[in-house]
């Protein structure tokens, strides 16, 4: 049993990339009163990767369908972290808003409708 043990740990090490409830990052709000909101993981995220792998090869991303639309409620899942180590696993842990998001008022939607519009029309004349 003892050699067992001592084979994963000359193989393998212990990674860590985020400690539960520890912000991963942003996502963009839509006719919210904030226009981002911090997710996290309700959970530890940490795994064992080969020796063998180069850390530099281990690919991180945040998926998401947005702008997120307001309101949100804590704790509400909005995204998806996604963690490929080449040739080993994938692994994937869902992400939780961090705090409340309530809707935006009058003046605020009409800035944000009015910014999209402005977005959009100049990304038809760049084209």
């Amino acid at each position: 049993m003892s050699e067992l043990f001592d084979y994963g740990f000359e193989r393998y090490r212990k990674l860590t990339l985020f400690a539960k409830d520890q912000p991963v990052t942003k996502v963009k709000m839509w006719m919210g009163n904030k226009s981002e909101v911090e997710v996290v993981a309700n959970q530890e995220i940490v795994f064992n990767v080969p020796e063998s792998k180069s850390l530099e090869s281990i690919r991180v991303e945040v998926n998401y369908e947005g702008p997120v639309q307001a309101p949100i409620i804590k704790g509400s899942k909005v995204a998806t972290l996604k963690i490929e180590i080449p040739n080993y696993k994938t692994l994937q842990y869902a992400l939780f808003a961090k705090e409340d998001v309530g809707k935006s008022g009058f003046l605020q939607k009409f800035g944000q409708k009015l910014g999209y519009k402005i977005k959009s029309f100049a990304t038809k004349l760049s084209s």
